[in-house]
């Protein structure tokens, strides 16, 4: 989300670090056609990023250039590059003003427009004008700030005001970006404990619960109006409230307990173990009279049962796993409209990260169709909802039911002068790979690639690898590697791959 309060110079040397960080070199053309700009800009934005490198990493880290190839050098350095990767955000951020303006209002609600004029030193005018701009940016997450009495605050409905408040927190404690006087939680570190969860996830937890408690005076304002949403949650909590320990902070039996329990359970989806989600989907399974239960459980019958309209049928270990996860992000799309957490940390990932565009497979397409299809009739949601459910639930679906993508390459091999070669290569490569990933063709056109002991002309698409000495290390490490790759690459182009 934060890489929307950057200049776009300066979303270009993230791109450029992020791109070049699984590169041992690069060259100017490669990132022309990344950023789409012109040849000069590329040579003057590596320049400005090479300098900001120098600076952030005390020269132990630079970008050099030979030959027209570029070369990210490491010089025994203390940082990783994903270090330096949110070091250069840092930098970034701490020079917006806008992200400055979001921040300041987040830790100080209701903040003085000239006082905050003066910490900033800007003129007033020119910081409402930054307020539409920081509005407009703010909009997809349903947040904004708002003027009232000469004092800025931010205002939501109050579920959403929480997962922002959170998310933000928990971006920013990566930066330190904020100093003591000025942190957005200036209160005692919870002391959480739990079997379940690591370090950090303690960490995460005790974010939440702050939060939990700073806008303790806003709980009322959590009021969970689908009664559907309500019984499942009431379930849940019923059976397990992960916030027992925290009492202190949530009226018993209120909406706001549910809703932090789902929380929770969304920001940290190890925070039951596997045993208890079998136990929670199974028990959410048998609840009667519920229309989003019926639904969902029309959705997950159809891709137990119907085999032929998807590759691999939901097996009984992952069934109720994967039921009282729908549960639980049915609740967040009736509470935020959205999957609210994932949208907020895709946005950065589309400005930053060069991902190809998006498609989505005859499988995803067909599991759409499915879900689309049943949830059309919740009478309980706009069609927005009804679309993040479809979206949502079908990721669930297929992330957790797909097959392994399994690719093959087909061998021809040659060696007409010694069988026993032949044997011996093909005995080698079975152990190193298995028939799960080759197999041998008798018919030299059907091949992928061919390997042979002489040179033999064959059709543009076929690969070709000439084993002239099969007790050469050199050569079986070749061969291993362009198998290797071939397959990496066909994984890659599997119509289904995720």
């Amino acid at each position: 989300m934060f890489s929307i309060f950057l200049k776009q110079n300066e979303r270009y040397s993230l791109k450029i670090l992020i791109f070049i960080a699984n590169k041992s070199h690069f060259t100017a053309s490669d990132i022309q056609s990344l950023l789409k700009v012109s040849a000069s800009s590329v040579h003057r934005l590596i320049k400005n990023l090479n300098s900001e490198l120098i600076v952030l990493s005390n020269h132990s880290i630079r970008i050099t250039k030979k030959d027209k190839i570029f070369y990210l050098f490491y010089n025994h350095s203390s940082f990783s590059l994903t270090q330096l990767i949110e070091l250069l955000m840092k930098q970034f951020l701490e020079k917006s003003i806008t992200f400055t303006i979001l921040t300041s209002v987040i830790s100080n609600n209701h903040i003085p427009v000239v006082k905050l004029a003066q910490k900033i030193n800007i003129s007033t005018s020119y910081l409402y004008n930054c307020l539409t701009d920081i509005n407009k940016k703010l909009a997809p997450y349903h947040v904004q700030l708002i003027l009232k009495h000469q004092k800025i605050k931010l205002v939501g409905d109050e579920a959403t005001l929480v997962i922002f408040l959170f998310l933000v927190s928990e971006s920013l404690t990566r930066f330190t970006i904020l100093d003591n006087k000025n942190a957005l939680y200036h209160q005692q570190t919870f002391q959480t404990t739990s079997h379940n969860l690591n370090e950090t996830q303690h960490d995460t937890l005790s974010q939440l619960l702050s939060i939990a408690r700073t806008r303790h005076a806003f709980q009322k304002n959590l009021i969970i109006k689908n009664h559907d949403i309500f019984e499942i949650l009431n379930n849940i909590v019923t059976e397990n409230n992960l916030l027992v320990r925290y009492s202190h902070l949530f009226e018993e039996q209120s909406d706001s307990l549910l809703f932090y329990n789902l929380f929770e359970r969304l920001i940290i989806l190890t925070s039951e173990s596997y045993d208890q989600r079998l136990t929670r989907g199974y028990q959410l399974y048998q609840i009667k009279n519920n229309e989003l239960i019926r639904l969902a459980k029309k959705i997950i019958r159809y891709f137990q049962t119907n085999a032929l309209a998807y590759p691999k049928s939901i097996s009984a270990d992952n069934f109720f796993e994967t039921f009282y996860y729908i549960c639980l992000f049915s609740s967040c799309i009736d509470l935020l409209s959205m999957d609210y957490i994932y949208q907020f940390r895709y946005r950065d990932r589309q400005q930053l990260f060069e991902e190809e565009s998006r498609y989505y497979s005859q499988t995803e397409q067909h599991i759409q169709q499915v879900v689309r299809s049943i949830i059309s009739s919740y009478s309980k949601w706009d069609i927005k909802q009804k679309d993040a459910y479809t979206v949502c639930i079908s990721r669930i679906l297929h992330t957790n039911f797909s097959p392994p993508v399994v690719a093959k390459v087909s061998i021809f091999l040659h060696f007409p002068e010694s069988i026993y070669t032949e044997q011996a290569v093909k005995k080698q490569l079975n152990f190193y790979f298995s028939n799960t990933f080759i197999n041998y063709e008798t018919d030299i056109s059907k091949a992928d690639i061919v390997i042979s002991d002489r040179f033999m002309t064959l059709p543009v698409d076929i690969s070709f690898f000439l084993f002239y000495d099969i007790k050469s290390p050199f050569l079986w490490e070749k061969l291993f590697i362009r198998l290797t790759t071939y397959l990496n690459q066909a994984i890659t182009r599997f119509p289904d791959h995720a």
